[in-house]
């Protein structure tokens, strides 16, 4: 009964961080369609998007991301923080080490204006440099430009997953490492118990939610679609070394693949 009890709290806990996580699409109505995941996408939740994390991740999204970059293994270097968003990730990486200079690349201009408000709070312009961009086209930059690279839930909202991430082993070092937080399919072999809980929640609990909070339920169907059609562990990994990157680890950072993968590669 203790470890029942355990669990469900620890279920409420992870569906609250994977609101957080797929938070990142409510759009406001306008005069055209709006590509899913796009810039424009994206735009519509600038002003809110951090509040809603604070509130609804229970802090859950700042242990996620300080695990990814600590994987890393960060000395002297370049990062390349690709879906930087409002730029949590690349802040944190520079507060976290004193010699990381980290270019951080979004397609959202309105997350980047929230991103600058940050780095020029912390007095870090020198060392931190946000830019418009996509991970399918980073031709603004040579190859071999960084050590490493960092995604946080962001490889879902690549319109073209492979070309993203073949792009990014370009202009990644050889060796250099890259983490990637994303919430998976879960493999046949990895399924738990309260695995049919984790798809009821994202399928129907968090639109229901997601459209309280913002008044736009209709919205979150994308994020139900991108997450059920995201790779499971393997398949991913699959798709990492078919993009040029060799596999050092993969694992879930809450138990019963509840919460996201954190896969960590290094350029082939």
């Amino acid at each position: 009964m203790k470890e029942i009890k355990k669990g469900c709290r620890l279920a409420v806990i992870v569906a609250a961080g994977i609101i957080l996580v797929l938070c990142a699409a409510e759009s406001h109505g306008s005069d055209h369609e709006v590509t899913d995941g796009s810039g424009e996408f994206f735009d519509a939740i600038a002003s809110t998007y951090d509040l809603l994390n604070s509130i609804i991740s229970l802090g859950l999204d700042h242990t996620w991301r300080r695990r990814a970059i600590e994987a890393l293994e960060l000395d002297v270097s370049r990062l390349l923080d690709v879906a930087t968003g409002t730029a949590d990730v690349a802040v944190l990486a520079a507060e976290m080490n004193d010699h990381v200079n980290v270019v951080g690349i979004d397609p959202s201009q309105k997350m980047l204006d929230i991103g600058k408000g940050k780095v020029m709070k912390k007095q870090m312009t020198e060392r931190v440099q946000l830019l418009i961009g996509k991970a399918e086209d980073l031709s603004q930059f040579k190859e071999g430009s960084f050590d490493h690279e960092i995604v946080s839930f962001g490889v879902r909202n690549f319109q073209d997953r492979e070309a993203g991430l073949k792009e990014m082993a370009r202009v990644l070092k050889k060796n250099g490492r890259v983490a990637i937080l994303e919430l998976t399919g879960t493999d046949e072999n990895e399924k738990g118990p309260l695995s049919p809980a984790r798809e009821f929640f994202i399928s129907t609990v968090m639109p229901f939610i997601g459209g309280l909070i913002s008044g736009k339920r209709e919205t979150y169907g994308y994020l139900h679609k991108s997450s059920a059609s995201f790779p499971a562990k393997n398949a991913f990994a699959d798709m990492l070394r078919a993009a040029g990157f060799k596999i050092i680890s993969q694992e879930h950072l809450t138990p019963f693949g509840l919460g996201p993968l954190l896969t960590v590669a290094e350029k082939a």
